[in-house]
């Protein structure tokens, strides 16, 4: 995505790049800030694509689909909806708050799972800290 061109020249004849992910051209931390947000969206849609493509059952699917769009009951999630809950802290771990990037990424309960997983089908992975990067690692 090329937000900065070039190609204009100012009235003394020097040429200057122009940012053009703002209405003012002008770069600021809100415009930039604001375009890699859309980055992450275009890339989000990436990953449904893959994974509406994918062969695999409608519960599995839907299962990925709230994990990627962080629909899944997580402590965090359900005190967000109002849930009262008495801890927010990950059960497996109790070291940080449970969500699903925690849970499936970061948790080090979770790592241990992960590995006894790679262990089984004989390969190794690169471990990601999200999981969108995670899911296009595995796909």
């Amino acid at each position: 995505m090329g937000l900065i061109c070039s190609g204009q020249w100012n009235r003394e004849g020097q040429n200057r790049l122009k940012w053009i992910g703002d209405d003012q051209q002008v770069y600021t931390a809100k415009s930039g800030y604001s375009i890699l947000n859309m980055e992450d969206q275009m890339s989000s849609l990436e990953y449904f694509q893959l994974l509406w493509s994918l062969k695999i059952t409608p519960s599995a699917l839907v299962w990925a689909w709230r994990i990627l769009w962080d629909r899944l009951p997580t402590r965090v999630n359900l005190v967000r909806r109002g849930v009262l809950l008495g801890c927010t802290l990950c059960p497996m771990c109790r070291e940080r708050l449970e969500n699903a990037q925690h849970l499936f990424c970061t948790c080090k309960v979770a790592q241990k799972v992960w590995d006894l997983c790679e262990r089984w089908i004989g390969k190794v992975t690169v471990r990601h800290e999200s999981i969108p990067s995670t899911f296009k690692a595995f796909i």
